[in-house]
């Protein structure tokens, strides 16, 4: 079984995969509308020049174009191969359509729209790429930071990068699906054009349908993308245990398994066994679930965490698996009416000492002994004398303050630490609202560890109601 720190960090890279993919089907959907409104502007513009009352006759659709119509195509043609750098299999596609002086008018809007199609294709090739690239390079660099190791040199990555991509996924690779789609939707697409043409229909028609088409060809286009993304991670992985002589992973489901994933979680699996849609994501499109590097041998495989831990963060100690035993605790809380701070203590009255905690500080008083099993008192907070600062809870006797932020910047850690030498040396940072990810803001803590200049022991991080480390400084030799 993965460790809980393991795990953690797996589906908090798959929220963030969730995250990456409806980035890139929002782009993708703009990529098709894009499109899709300059072909209806080519079908419109047709009707609009050739048709009366958008009935256009089938001898003006055979009339052969202008020698003005065809140059106008061509100086189109030659800026977009300009503007948008066509690949060399797009420009062989564009290749077909040389045009001669004898097509007639409906060839010609045919041409035009193949062009935006061609277009088209290119911009989801390119899109598609540059996605499957990131996911690729994000997951080695994830692994690698998992591992304790290193990433391989740009030059040996991009190599690695090109041979992963590249490969075929049940007897195809991802371009040559692309293309086949996009040849089949130009296809339709002039036989829409020409049957609702030639017969006189409204180009309203026409367009609802290739919409309907586009529609389709769009999910399709997100679909193979997100799926593909999903093997190239999961090459990776392969790849990370390969390198790192790890022969065994586990299975890790995504957060919203289905039910061909969900038995899958937990299960070890050989490396040399690792295969995309048997043992390993994608099982399926869409799929975004994930594995980590297993070892049968117990003390071999925390000694291996151990040492992805202090590669990471050679400043601080990992001590969650010493407070959080992973029950489910009876909540063990009071209120406390008084409060002892440099050997004095402080009754509370009602005006100088006051028992106000938020319900915000109960709840997290409540969180933190239902995980560790700690006796948790509340503390008053003294208003007079003036600058006695005192923590907000004792756990289990020991002085904690809570620090909640909803802040981004790099300092963030550093900044809520500062009355740790004089209000409490040990923190509950409290992240649920902070868009920094966990991985940020325990480099942040690892450098506050590293400078000392805080003063900070214990160091509590949590998100909602999980924990994601509880940490403490390495003693200096």
């Amino acid at each position: 079984m993965a460790s809980d720190y393991w795990r953690k960090r797996i589906e908090a890279e798959q929220r963030a995969k969730i995250e990456r993919d409806a980035t890139l089907a929002d782009e993708m959907k703009r990529l098709y509308a894009y499109h899709f409104d300059a072909l209806e502007k080519e079908i419109r513009a047709f009707t609009d020049r050739y048709g009366e009352k958008n009935n256009i006759s089938l001898t003006e659709v055979k009339k052969r174009v202008s020698e003005m119509d065809v140059k106008a195509f061509e100086e189109k043609a030659k800026k977009y191969v300009a503007e948008k750098d066509f690949s060399a299999k797009a420009n062989s596609e564009l290749a077909l359509y040389n045009l001669k002086m004898k097509v007639n008018r409906l060839e010609l809007l045919q041409y035009q729209m193949d062009l935006e199609l061609v277009a088209l294709t290119e911009g989801e090739h390119r899109l598609t790429s540059r996605f499957l690239n990131a996911e690729y390079v994000k997951e080695l660099k994830f692994q690698a930071g998992l591992l304790g190791k290193s990433v391989p040199s740009p030059n040996r990555l991009k190599q690695l990068a090109e041979t992963t991509i590249n490969a075929n996924f049940y007897g195809a690779n991802w371009s040559d699906n692309i293309w086949k789609r996009q040849t089949e939707l130009r296809s339709v697409t002039a036989e829409l054009t020409e049957e609702y043409l030639l017969r006189g229909k409204n180009p309203t028609a026409l367009v609802s349908r290739l919409r309907r088409e586009f529609d389709v060809t769009s999910y399709e286009a997100r679909r193979l993308a997100i799926t593909e993304g999903a093997r190239v991670a999961t090459e990776a992985q392969r790849q990370s245990y390969i390198d790192n002589d790890y022969a065994e992973y586990e299975y890790i489901a995504e957060p919203s398994a289905c039910d061909l994933c969900k038995p899958l979680d937990g299960k070890i699996f050989k490396v040399k066994d690792m295969q995309s849609g048997k043992n390993a994501a994608p099982m399926h499109p869409h799929c975004r679930c994930s594995t980590a590097a297993h070892y049968s041998e117990n003390d071999e495989y925390e000694r291996l965490i151990q040492e992805s831990w202090n590669s990471r963060y050679p400043h601080m100690a990992n001590i969650t698996n010493k407070l959080i035993d992973g029950k489910n605790h009876l909540p063990d809380i009071d209120i406390s009416n008084q409060v002892t701070k440099d050997g004095k203590t402080y009754v509370v009255d009602g005006h100088n000492v006051v028992s106000d905690h938020s319900n915000y500080e109960h709840r997290v008083a409540s969180w933190f002994s239902s995980k560790t099993g700690m006796h948790v008192d509340i503390l008053p907070r003294v208003n007079n004398p003036e600058n006695v600062n005192t923590p907000d809870y004792l756990m289990a006797g020991v002085p904690f303050d809570l620090k909640g932020f909803s802040g981004s910047g790099k300092y963030v850690i550093d900044n809520n630490s500062r009355k740790a030498k004089v209000q409490a040396p040990n923190i509950i940072f409290d992240a649920t609202k902070s868009p920094l990810s966990d991985e940020d803001l325990l480099r942040q803590l690892d450098d506050v560890y590293r400078s000392g200049r805080r003063g900070l022991e214990i160091a509590v991080l949590k998100r909602g109601s999980e924990v994601v480390a509880i940490v403490q400084p390495i003693q200096k030799n």
